[in-house]
This record gives C-alpha cells, sequence and structure tokens, in this order.
C-alpha cells in the first residue's frame, strides 16, 4: 500500500493596514467591520485600522480625516484653507487648525532664514556704499570710479537680493491686489517696484547717453555728470530690512507655538496596555477607550480614565497646582499629564488623544491666542483707511516736488512716504503681541480663554490668590544641609538602587 504525504497551507490574509501576509489560524488580532473579519499583523495595526477603516479600504475614494489638514491665519478669524498656504488678508502663513500637532519643522521659517543669509552678503555692503556716497561730501565712491561703472556695480549688487528675498514679498504684494485686502504688503511692495522701474530707467537713459541719444527722463532728474541716480540701494535696503522682519516674527510665532506643544509633552508618547492579558506597550495615538493601561510609579499617566485596580497617589500639581499628592482608589478619576506616585496602578481609558483634558487645555490656550482684542477693532478699522491715505499723500509728495522743478527730491520722498508710512505696527504688532503674550504667561503656567482678558489685566490691581499651592513650585528644595561627608556618603549608598 502506498502511502503520500502532502503539506497543507494554512489560510493565508492580507493585512489591510501594512499589506503583510498572514497565516489566519494563527493570526496575532483581528476585526470584525461591517461584517467583514479583517487579520492583522499586530496589535498595531489593528488599531489603526479601527481608528479610521477608511483610510485603508478606500484609501482613493476616502481621504483619512487629518485635523492638521485644516489650516487658519492666527490673526484674521474665519480665514482657512485644506493644507498650508499664505492668508489673502494680511499675508502671514496659514497655521495648522490642530494646536495640538506635534512639532514639525517650519517650511517658511526655513526658506525665510535661507532667503535672508543669501540675501544679506549683496544688500548689506550695497546699502553701505550707497549710505556712504549719498550722505559724505563730494560722493567719495562714485566720483573717482565714475558714476557709470558705480551705477552698474550697485545694480549687480541688488540683483540677488530682489532674486531671494523679492519673490515671497511680492507673492504677498500681488495677493493684496488681487483680493483688495491692503496691509503692509501693498505700501512695501508698491515703493520696491516704484524704486526698482526708476532705477531701470536710469539705467536705460545711461545707455541712451552714452550713444548721444536724449535721455528719456527730463533734465531735473539729473544730478553728478548730468546722470540720473537710481535707487537699487533703496530697493535691497527696503527688502533685506522686510525680509528680516519676516523672519524674526516666524521665529516669535514658532516660539509661541511650542507653549502648546509643552503642554502636550507632559503626557507621555507611549503606554503599557494589557491586550489579550499580555502588556505590549503601544504609541500613546493608537489608544482606544476601555483599555486597560498600566501605570508604573513615577511615570506621566497618557489617558483620562478611572483606576481599575491598586492603590496610590498622583501628583496633579500640573492641573491644580497643588503640591501635595492625591490619593487614588479603585473608581477614582485620572488625568492625563498627571504623574503616578509610589504604586502601581491599573487604569480604564475614557477619553484619550483630543478628548483628554490636557489637549482640551492646550486647545483652549492655542484658541485664546487667536481671539482679537478689543483695539484691534479700532486697529482693523484704521488700517483699512490708512493705505489709501498714505498712497494719496505719497502722489501729493511727488507732485509738490515734481512742480517746483525736483524731480529727484519728487522721486525719493514720494518712495519715502510710501516705505516709512508701512503700517506694520497697526496690522500686526498688536495681534503679534496677544500670540507672544499668550505663549510666555502659559510656559509660566497662566492660561487665559479669551485674549481681552490680557487687554482687563491694565486695570487690574489686587490679585487674590485662595491656595497656597498655586504660590509654590510644588517640589521640595532643599536650601542647606548639615550632614557629615560620612552620613552623607551612606546616605548615597542607600540612594543607589532606590527608585528615586
Amino acid at each position: 500500500m502506498a502511502f503520500s504525504l502532502t503539506v497543507v497551507e494554512p489560510t493565508q490574509a492580507i493585512d489591510p493596514v501594512c499589506g503583510m501576509k498572514v497565516s489566519v489560524p494563527a493570526r496575532i488580532a483581528s476585526h470584525n467591520h461591517a461584517g467583514t473579519e479583517y487579520h492583522f499583523c499586530a496589535e498595531a495595526c489593528r488599531r489603526r485600522f479601527i481608528i479610521n477603516p477608511s483610510k485603508y479600504l478606500q484609501p482613493d475614494e476616502a481621504a483619512p480625516v487629518n485635523p492638521t489638514a485644516r489650516h487658519i491665519c492666527p490673526m484674521c478669524p474665519g480665514v482657512e484653507k485644506q493644507g498650508p498656504g499664505r492668508c489673502p488678508k494680511c499675508g502671514m502663513a496659514l497655521e495648522p487648525a490642530d494646536a495640538t500637532s506635534p512639532d514639525t519643522d517650519d517650511p517658511e521659517l526655513a526658506d525665510f532664514r535661507r532667503r535672508f543669509w543669501w540675501s544679506l552678503p549683496f544688500g548689506l555692503p550695497l546699502i553701505v556704499v550707497g549710505m556712504i556716497d549719498m550722505l559724505w561730501p563730494g560722493h567719495p565712491i562714485s566720483n573717482p570710479i565714475g558714476t557709470f561703472l558705480f551705477n552698474h556695480i550697485c545694480a549687480l549688487l541688488c540683483a540677488p537680493v530682489i532674486f531671494f528675498a523679492g519673490p515671497p514679498l511680492f507673492d504677498r504684494f500681488f495677493d493684496s491686489i488681487r483680493s483688495r485686502s491692503w496691509n503692509m504688503f501693498t505700501l512695501i511692495g508698491a515703493g520696491v517696484l516704484a524704486a526698482l522701474l526708476f532705477s531701470l530707467l536710469a539705467l536705460v537713459d545711461v545707455y541712451l547717453r552714452l550713444y548721444r541719444l536724449e535721455g528719456i527722463l527730463p533734465i531735473d532728474f539729473r544730478g553728478l555728470r548730468h546722470h540720473v541716480m537710481p535707487h537699487f540701494e533703496s530697493v535691497a535696503g527696503i527688502l533685506l530690512l522686510t525680509m528680516g522682519g519676516q523672519l524674526m516674527e516666524t521665529i516669535a510665532r514658532q516660539r509661541t507655538g511650542a507653549a502648546v506643544r509643552e503642554l502636550m509633552n507632559l503626557a507621555p508618547t507611549t503606554a503599557t496596555v494589557l491586550v489579550n492579558g499580555e502588556a505590549t506597550e503601544l504609541a500613546v495615538e493608537l489608544l482606544l477607550p476601555g483599555d486597560l493601561v498600566l501605570l508604573s510609579p513615577g511615570v506621566a499617566i497618557p489617558v483620562d480614565g478611572v483606576v481599575e485596580t491598586g492603590t496610590g497617589d498622583v501628583n496633579e500639581a500640573m492641573l491644580t497646582g497643588e503640591s501635595r499628592l492625591v490619593p487614588k482608589q479603585a473608581g477614582s478619576p485620572v488625568r492625563a499629564g498627571t504623574v503616578n506616585g509610589l504604586a502601581a496602578l491599573t487604569i480604564r481609558a475614557t477619553h484619550v488623544g483630543r478628548d483628554t483634558t490636557l489637549a482640551k487645555i492646550a486647545d483652549l490656550v492655542a484658541t485664546a491666542q487667536r481671539t482679537r482684542l478689543p483695539v484691534q477693532k479700532v486697529v482693523d478699522s484704521i488700517s483699512r483707511k490708512f493705505v489709501p491715505v498714505v498712497f494719496i499723500i505719497a502722489a501729493l509728495t511727488f507732485l509738490f516736488w515734481l512742480a517746483v522743478g525736483q524731480g529727484a527730491m519728487a522721486v525719493m520722498f514720494g518712495l519715502n512716504v510710501l516705505v516709512i508710512a508701512c503700517p506694520c505696527a497697526l496690522g500686526l504688532a498688536t495681534p503679534m503681541a496677544v500670540v507672544v503674550a499668550a505663549g510666555a504667561a502659559a510656559r509660566q503656567g497662566f492660561l487665559f480663554k479669551q485674549a481681552d482678558q490680557l487687554e482687563l489685566l491694565n486695570s487690574v490691581k489686587t490679585i487674590v490668590f485662595d491656595k497656597t499651592g498655586t504660590l509654590t513650585k510644588g517640589e521640595p528644595v532643599v536650601v542647606q544641609a548639615d550632614i557629615s561627608d560620612k552620613a552623607l556618603s551612606l546616605a548615597a549608598a542607600v540612594e543607589a538602587n532606590s527608585e528615586h
């Protein structure tokens, strides 16, 4: 009798999250969704699927829910769009609407920093040379080398500044024109383009006169050696200073946003969860309500929940300011970001992720930074009328000096009005003060529900505290110790194997 042996392969399935083949009889995790059983290679894949099934079942038809995809303007309420971009009203870069999103590199900050440092080696010498030649008696630079060569050197130094620093500022200028939302970039763009156009006309005028032709600019525009002096140093100076200001502003905004992220950093990034009776370490974003989380002594609590088993103490100073530990037992509530004491606890998660108390506090801080002060209504009203008034004053200044036969002065003073009258303080200083103040207060533990409370603080004369814990650090500090070296060494030896 002949026998034949055949190997029967176990039924296999494909993990919908990572695409791995899973042996169904030996599967690690599974989940029933809409009547269909799905099998996974690991508990982490199962949880990713539970959080957002459509992301893996219909990746093309149903985009994953991503709260960070919605971006808003921190200065202009009501401005939002999907994905990053610029605000059409004020020109600022839009920020993620989710205040609890992780700290990532700011592409605008990296771009501004690169553009500024590439422009500086060309713009700074041009400004210095232009100012010295303009203010020093006898034109000590253009006179020895000739106005023709001097103008071309200035043009060559100005070109890289326009190439590196110009695009983001010009983009904001044209955005303000298209949206009819006049702001600081409207005046800056108009001043730079006017100075650049006049400077290019001055170069063309020089070439025409070299070939014994009449220049294209009137005689009253001419100065040394009957040449029209361009304003390349003004173009470079405006662009360089504006780019530097935008760089500092972006850095300030990023540091302020770090205050919200520092709040979220109070919670750990991983947690030990009981899965099928086994302790499994998972990322906090994969936790689900109902999970049993194991807390070791001294660890931060990752979720809101209730104590399932164990008795101990929890440090809730980050919520209440009280340095005294709060006793916990079965059924006691705990909050994310607080710190477990010296006993091991098991808690059942009730709120995870953005639903925790800690995440709501972070959202509260971010919302306060984006609310508007009452004085900003006055600022907005003035800003809307300020820009057209500046254009009118600049035009009248130009026409006045032109009428008295001072063409060069007409151009210079008209440009000065456009640039110097830039409403930076009106359009940005007040809202930026709110952002920086709220962020600085959050880092010190002071939270504001609305930005108008910052303005009310101006009239506060007395602050009454109801608890001593709010005035202390919540941590004991040794200020003086009279201990012999031998006793200190013995104490250190005992402490060496301690959990402290």
